[in-house]
């Protein structure tokens, strides 16, 4: 059982508490069936800084060692708190514009399949985007190409 921490001056060990609505099962990289959510710091923090970031309409990145459950806090954390707005992006490795132009056509829901031409297939993706505020987490951002990210790189 994860506690928060014992021994320290003032503070006595407590589990952390368990989230008010089970995750549904696509969101654990394992696919577990029945499984509850432990509310960790961690994954409070995820959830307020998501909400800031929806309500200001601005990017959000959380970065992290592996293996600390991001993927899972940010996925949680909309689909809890903006169901209707979450909308998840898994591209394989280095994808392409294109991919990405597909992707999103798809999982905003696009009529029609994703035009050929780039600049009206971003007119309508970006059209889509300020209509309405979205989640739309892309997990395994290091693997898009350099070029996508800037000087910096994604990571």
């Amino acid at each position: 059982m994860l506690t928060t921490p014992a021994g320290q001056p003032g503070t006595t060990a407590r589990p952390f508490p368990l989230a008010g609505q089970a995750a549904p099962r696509q969101l654990h990289f394992l696919g577990l069936a029945g499984v509850r959510t432990v509310v960790t710091p961690g994954l409070t923090d995820v959830d307020g800084a998501l909400a800031d970031a929806h309500r200001q309409r601005r990017f959000l990145c959380v970065l992290g060692d592996a293996g600390l459950g991001k993927t899972f806090a940010v996925h949680h954390a909309a689909h809890t708190r903006f169901p209707q707005a979450h909308v998840p992006l898994r591209l394989g490795a280095r994808p392409t514009p294109a991919d990405l132009r597909a992707h999103l056509h798809h999982a905003l829901e696009l009529p029609g399949a994703p035009p050929a031409a780039p600049a009206v297939a971003d007119a309508l993706i970006r059209r889509a985007l300020a209509a309405t505020p979205y989640i739309v987490a892309v997990d395994e951002a290091d693997r898009m190409p350099e070029a996508w990210c800037g000087a910096r790189g994604c990571s």
